[in-house]
């Protein structure tokens, strides 16, 4: 932390700044997700000619990220495996690309509820022309 002589609360103000431009910068080549009814029919017919697996399009997953609770916000961050943490959700297409990301849901949550309460969980179920049958 004081190997370079910046303070913990500096760094931290640059977290951000750093983590944003990164990406700004790679964003088109590294996180293309899936925005059109024409890349997730794509998704689904890999999913369906590599795995034989109708209508889907993708594998989702929730990964806990530990954190030093906010204060006065302990218990909303307060997981099952008894740490504070946020949530990482992510779908991927067949192969393995990152087609959907939601992360920052408190903890408390389970996968399950972090998915109902996406962006991408509003869009099936509001019938999203993206998510159209085919």
């Amino acid at each position: 932390m004081y190997n370079y002589r910046v303070s913990e609360s500096s760094i931290s103000l640059f977290v951000s700044v750093v983590c944003e431009a990164i990406y700004e910068e790679l964003k088109e080549e590294y996180l293309k997700v899936a925005t059109t009814a024409a890349d997730w029919l794509e998704i689904a017919r890999d999913f369906e000619t590599t795995w034989n697996a109708l209508n889907v399009i993708g594998e989702l997953d929730g990964k806990h990220i530990t954190i030093n609770a906010p204060k006065g916000q302990g218990s909303a961050y307060f997981n099952y495996k008894k740490q504070h943490s946020i949530v990482l959700l992510a779908l991927v297409d067949v192969k393995y690309n990152f087609t959907y990301i939601n992360v920052g849901i408190n903890g408390r949550l389970s996968d399950g509820g972090v998915f109902w309460n996406s962006g991408l969980a509003k869009a099936i179920e509001d019938n999203n022309p993206q998510f159209s049958r085919r």
